[in-house]
Order: structure tokens, then sequence, then C-alpha cells
């Protein structure tokens, strides 16, 4: 049996300051978007 597990890297940048933000999550779903927005604002 062949299974994949996958990791998914949520990233944005502050072009103005530099400032790299991530995040490591393990699924691309509304629910992960928005833990990655809420950290970004």
């Amino acid at each position: 049996m062949l299974t994949h597990e996958y990791t998914y890297a949520y990233a944005a940048v502050d072009v103005a300051h530099g400032v790299l933000d991530t995040l490591i999550l393990p699924h691309v779903n509304t629910n992960c978007m928005q833990v990655f927005l809420d950290e970004v604002a």
C-alpha cells in the first residue's frame, strides 16, 4: 500500500520592513488559511 503524507508551508513577506512570517500546517483549507491570516495580522 502506497501512502503519502504532506506538510504545507504558508509564508508572507512584509517588503517594507523585510520581515518574513511563516507557518507549517498540515492542510490547505479554510481553517488553516484563517490561522495563517490571524498570525500575519
